[in-house]
């Protein structure tokens, strides 16, 4: 039974596993290089983009505070005039966000730099911001006022609507269910640069980012991280309690096999003469070792059918 249990919880374990690898996110985890910006290098945002993708190999670039995998800040936005707070993770942009990352606007719009109000009144919410919030389907939500509060001790509010709902992406654990997001452009939050890239040449294209750092900040040293990396490092706990089970698994099947053999030898021996008529009398040889373990079998059986559900 201990065995049993030992390799069906294995097979749980590393079907967890596998799925935190392959399961979708909502958005593309995959070449992706976060680099945390200074002060220096945000006051021109545009212009610092356009030097760190000043290179064939960097597909696009976003600067924001708030990454998949990363600090993500909890705020709330409110309904115009009610005062009640829609508690949500508040993601600060720019309009190449959602295009970095790859995620999917399933109603409204993106942020474009074609309407420069957006900047000043337009809120991006996720699928489980309408539902938390009662909010009536993508298509019909579009156009909704909401507020956020910039200034709490002076009660100055940013006052916009809904542009655009993206498709639910997973920005914390999978332990985690998924929760409210709303995603605005405000510059004077955002300050971690992430460069998506082809994979092709990745030591030269991170020696590109590198340069490009050093060059605009000579006084602080470049460090990067992949996103996935970030990503992986929230199960690592996870990833030891597969290693554990598997190794406890084979040690137990090990011992399991050697107590089988023993009993099934011990057995042979007592029945020795019995075996010998058998064998007289025209017996072949997997009927004899039927005869010997059938009733270890349906031991085994029966351990199976209890320990595994």
């Amino acid at each position: 039974m201990l065995s049993f249990f030992l390799i069906s919880a294995s097979f749980i374990v590393l079907s967890q596993n596998e799925l935190i690898k392959t399961k979708d996110l909502g958005f593309n985890r995959e070449h992706i290089i976060m680099i945390p910006l200074r002060s220096s290098q945000l006051k021109h945002q545009e212009a610092t983009k356009l030097q760190y993708k000043n290179n064939p190999n960097v597909i696009s670039a976003t600067i924001a505070f708030g990454l998949p995998g990363d600090i993500v800040a909890g705020d709330g936005v409110q309904l115009p005039g009610s005062g009640k707070q829609l508690l949500s993770s508040m993601f600060w942009v720019d309009q190449d966000y959602i295009s970095t990352m790859g995620m999917k606007i399933i109603a409204g719009r993106d942020f474009s730099r074609d309407f420069v109000s957006d900047s000043s009144e337009a809120f991006i919410v996720n699928e489980s911001f309408l539902q938390t919030y009662g909010f009536p389907s993508p298509e019909e939500s579009i156009g909704s006022r909401i507020d956020w509060e910039i200034d709490r001790s002076a009660h100055r509010f940013k006052q916009g609507k809904i542009i655009g709902v993206v498709r639910d992406f997973h920005f914390k654990s999978l332990r985690e269910k998924l929760s409210p997001a709303v995603l605005q452009i405000d510059p004077r939050n955002t300050w971690k640069l992430a460069v998506r890239i082809s994979g092709n040449d990745v030591p030269g294209t991170i020696e590109h980012l590198r340069k490009t750092y050093e060059k605009l900040d000579p006084d602080w040293t470049f460090s990067y991280k992949f996103m996935d990396e970030g990503l992986d490092e929230m199960y690592k706990s996870e990833q030891k309690l597969g290693d554990l089970f598997t190794i406890f698994t084979y040690l137990a099947i090990f011992v399991a096999c050697l107590g089988l053999y023993g009993l099934v030898e011990y057995s042979v021996n007592q029945r020795t003469k019995e075996i010998s008529i058998r064998k007289v009398f025209g017996a072949n040889i997997a009927s004899l070792l039927l005869l010997l373990t059938k009733r270890y079998f349906f031991l085994l059986a029966i351990s199976c059918v209890l320990i595994v559900p």
